[in-house]
């Protein structure tokens, strides 16, 4: 908790956004803790209660058609896709909702993979 303080108290968010994040999720700390070092770890919880990590990523990419990514380039732009997720979220909590889901990194993933791996695939 001294840590969202912390950042609020040197003008990152307000104390309103702080109380916005408690409010609509029940634990937004990875949002605060995350960085590109420790993103790889993160995992969403499905609505079944399995996770879904990196790995599911690069499952779901490859049965979507993007045929090309590897696990390697799924790793390094998961991790990326998180941490800028969770740097647009501190500086607007309330994308919190929007943005910090399984299915929009996929979206970007996708988006990624389209752009950097194969314009032809996803």
């Amino acid at each position: 908790m001294e840590q969202h303080w912390r950042a609020a108290r040197a003008g990152h968010v307000s104390r309103l956004s702080l109380s916005y994040l408690a409010d609509n999720r029940s634990s937004p700390d990875a949002v605060w803790d995350l960085n590109f070092g420790n993103a790889i770890h993160y995992h969403f919880t499905a609505e079944n209660g399995s996770t879904l990590s990196h790995v599911d990523a690069l499952d779901t990419l490859k049965l979507d058609g993007c045929h090309f990514a590897t696990g390697r380039w799924v790793d390094n732009h998961w991790s990326l896709i998180l941490w800028k997720i969770a740097g647009q979220i501190l500086a607007k909590p309330e994308l919190f909702v929007s943005k910090w889901s399984w299915g929009e990194i996929i979206n970007q993933l996708k988006y990624r993979c389209g752009k950097v791996v194969c314009a032809s695939c996803c």
